[in-house]
């Protein structure tokens, strides 16, 4: 009776294992991504490889010293199009923003 519990601890221990370390699906990231700035105001993104989407991304600083973050459109890969993001102008706090820094955002 002990090799046969043994033996079904075993496999029960196995089958734990297998679960818990089961390979998962691979996440479809756009890849070889880069953000510039284009002028003082809007930034752009473009990925070169891999599926799924990307958009520019701009963090702009009004002349009071205030933040804010604009987004370009979604841009799905494989186009070889770009993403466009524009600092806002806002006469209440300052008038035009400018471009502080670029970047990008990816999704599957």
């Amino acid at each position: 009776m002990r090799p046969r519990i043994a033996r079904l601890s075993l496999a029960c221990a196995a089958g734990i294992s297998a679960i818990a370390f089961a390979a998962t699906p691979a996440q479809a990231y756009p890849t070889d991504c880069s953000a510039a700035a284009v002028s003082s105001t809007a930034s752009i993104a473009a990925c070169l490889s891999g599926t799924g989407s990307y958009r520019a991304v701009a963090y702009c600083e009004y002349p009071d010293s205030t933040y804010t973050v604009t987004y370009g459109p979604w841009v799905y890969r494989p186009s070889s199009a770009i993403s466009l993001a524009i600092c806002p102008k806002n006469n209440a706090l300052g008038g035009q923003s400018t471009l502080d820094r670029a970047s990008y955002e990816r999704r599957d």
